[in-house]
Parts: structure tokens; sequence; C-alpha cells
């Protein structure tokens, strides 16, 4: 369930810009998750990270690398930039 919640918010963020405008605005890790489960979402970040391997056809290793070094906010805010991108 909560994968699918988190492919559900993917899909939201590649296809609705301003929502994703509005939660680039928030800064801190705990506040953007509050803020994204009272839309709705529930989901942990390793279903995040899941999901948008699944959506963007990338491997668990090709997904570390891009994400190695960085924290748990950082992963947050670059899968949300990585797909309002696509």
């Amino acid at each position: 369930m909560s994968q699918e919640s988190a492919r559900f918010f993917l899909e939201r963020a590649r296809n609705d810009k301003k929502f994703v405008r509005h939660l680039e605005g928030i800064d801190s890790p705990d506040a953007l998750m509050e803020n994204i489960r009272s839309l709705g979402y529930d989901f942990t970040l390793e279903d995040l990270k899941c999901a948008f391997v699944a959506l963007s056809n990338l491997s668990e290793e090709e997904l570390s690398s891009v994400s190695g070094g960085m924290t748990d906010w950082d992963v947050l805010r670059e899968t949300l930039a990585l797909a309002a991108k696509s």
C-alpha cells in the first residue's frame, strides 16, 4: 500500500509543477513528510525510493550511485526534483 501511495505521489509530482513548487518551499524533512501525509499520501522514504526506481527504470545500483553519500533529506528532495523533470 505505501509503495502504491509513493507511486501516486510521484505521478502527481511529474504532472503538477505547482504541486512540486509548493513542496520544494518546505525547509525540513519532517515538515515535508507531514505536508505530504496531510495530502493523503502515506509512504516511507524507502517506499519513495522503490517507487522512483520502478517509474524511472533505474536499477537500485544506479539509484545508489546517484544518491551515494546523501542524507535522507537530500534523497527526498532530489527524488522530487527528478520526478518534476520527467
